[in-house]
């Protein structure tokens, strides 16, 4: 079981020749960008025991978190 949360915007969206590298530190397609924003989240999630990923959209960019819901100590035992 997971928790999942929608992150989306009406922006542009994800250009499909980045899209392989978008989780890449310094990959950025912003003049002012860093490029460690996505691949910072990335880490943080997957440290966590959860998943970011790009979703496909029509329209702008639409990311999903997932997480793993806690178990409570009688259902971990099981």
């Amino acid at each position: 079981d997971a928790a999942h949360i929608d992150v989306a915007d009406t922006g542009p969206g994800i250009r499909e020749d980045i899209r392989d590298k978008l989780f890449t530190p310094f990959v950025t397609t912003r003049d002012s960008g860093t490029g460690l924003g996505l691949a910072l989240s990335q880490r943080l999630v997957e440290r966590a025991g959860g998943e970011l990923s790009l979703v496909p959209s029509t329209a702008g960019a639409r990311f999903r978190v997932s997480l793993p819901l806690a178990q409570s100590q009688s259902r971990a035992a099981e």
